[in-house]
């Protein structure tokens, strides 16, 4: 039980699931916050040019 745990706690602080999150954050908020000012079409365009951007860093 204790190894699950500690497997746990490894990948939640490791680098690969925080740039997760950051990669997820930077590509779903430009969408959402374009469609609170109803300009989704534009919220969308900068989404998909956060994502091909995010594959060279």
């Amino acid at each position: 039980m204790t190894n699950y745990i500690k497997a746990y706690k490894s990948y939640i602080n490791s680098q690969y699931f925080s740039e997760g999150i950051r990669m997820t954050a930077g590509i779903l908020i430009p969408a959402f916050a374009m469609s609170l000012f109803d300009m989704l079409p534009a919220g969308i365009i900068v989404s998909l040019g956060a994502g091909t951007v995010r594959n060279s860093d």
